[in-house]
């Protein structure tokens, strides 16, 4: 059985949440709490915390298994084996629709010409690559990439701050209508921070159990945390609240308003980070669906599985789909994810506890 360390499954938690929705989440936040927008990036994490508990403790019960192997304990073999293709078809999803943003994302900002599929498939077929060679050399590439992903965003943040430009009353007035708006804002943006429900696949694949708890809070709180809040505040500040709105994607915006004399692309240099960010998504995506199908189907292997996870993937993001219909479909998907992280979570722990299965702690 491969394994992972914590540091790698720390790596593997942040570069797969760190995907394309924390750039709708500035937007978002100041649509529903304007200038407290900063605030509610703070609750978004306040409010994750119980949904990765769920989790964390879901796979602690089971710490040698499979969720393919315990889901089919817990509910039976029917059930557990269908509710295995859900995980399968949601991380299927969500990989394309990351992947279409995506391209949508390079086509305008990047490679006008170039047909996004071409940018889609490339990704795709190095990901197969990687993905078909096991977890561990995707934690070691992880690993990498983490470090990539934190220099970008350290170097970028630090340029913007040093430019000048930032407005800092973008932040008053200070809770106008109470904290209740920015904390129903929080609490409805917790759908687009995807890739909680990856702790079930990578929970039993750590070495080193007693210190999950330790990984999960440095990925999430640590480092996710600080990276999207610090993002929120930066670009509420240099945009305003009203261009916020108005902007589709704020971070890749900044470039606008921030003038580096030595810099004139600063959006490319926010591209690199994203584009990393969405080739670790999908890799990883790509090998929790494959593990998952797997599992449920009783193959051996998930190298068997990759490619045609791969063909369904880019006839997916293929589809030419607009802009505004792509955020509202990431909007519902922000729903559905809810399902996966918290309802299904939730309801194979409580059957679990009642039916007495599991409990042994990792």
């Amino acid at each position: 059985m491969e394994s992972i360390t914590p540091h790698q499954f720390y790596a593997l938690l942040v570069v797969a949440i760190l995907e394309l929705g924390t750039i709708r989440i500035p937007r978002a936040l100041a649509e529903a709490a304007g200038a407290d927008a900063w605030l509610s990036a703070i609750a978004v994490f306040v409010f994750l915390t119980p949904v990765v508990l769920i989790n964390l403790v879901l796979a602690r019960r089971f710490p040698d298994e499979y969720f393919p192997s315990y889901s089919k304990r817990i509910l039976g073999s029917f059930l557990g084996g269908a509710l295995s293709f859900l995980y399968a078809g949601y991380w299927a999803v969500w990989m394309s629709l990351v992947l279409i943003e995506f391209g949508h994302i390079v086509r305008v900002v990047l490679l006008e010409k170039t047909p996004s599929e071409l940018v889609v498939l490339y990704m795709l077929l190095v990901g197969l690559y990687l993905a078909r060679q096991g977890l561990g050399p995707i934690a070691r590439s992880a690993e990498i990439l983490l470090l990539v992903v934190i220099l970008v965003v350290v170097f970028s943040l630090t340029l913007t701050v040093a430019a000048g430009g930032l407005e800092f009353t973008s932040f008053l007035p200070f809770l106008a209508d109470g904290p209740l708006p920015p904390l129903k804002a929080g609490l409805r943006a917790v759908g687009e921070v995807q890739g909680v429900a990856l702790l079930l696949v990578l929970y039993p694949f750590l070495r080193r159990k007693a210190q999950a708890l330790r990984a999960t809070v440095a990925a999430m709180w640590g480092t996710v945390a600080v990276i999207v809040v610090g993002l929120a505040v930066v670009t509420q500040a240099a945009l305003g609240v009203s261009e916020l709105i108005n902007t589709v994607w704020p971070v890749l915006s900044l470039e606008r308003v921030v003038k580096i004399p030595f810099l004139e692309r600063l959006d490319i240099v926010f591209l690199m980070f994203w584009a990393t960010a969405v080739f670790t998504t999908v890799v990883i995506a790509l090998y929790g669906s494959a593990h998952m199908l797997a599992g449920a189907l009783g193959f051996k292997t998930h190298q068997v599985l990759l490619f045609p996870l791969l063909v369904v993937t880019f006839l997916m993001s293929s589809a030419e789909i607009p802009q505004a219909t792509l955020e509202v479909l990431g909007q519902a998907f922000g729903f559905v994810t809810l399902a996966f992280t918290v309802f299904f979570p939730g309801l194979l722990l409580l059957v679990a506890a009642l039916r007495g299965v599991g409990g042994v702690r990792g």
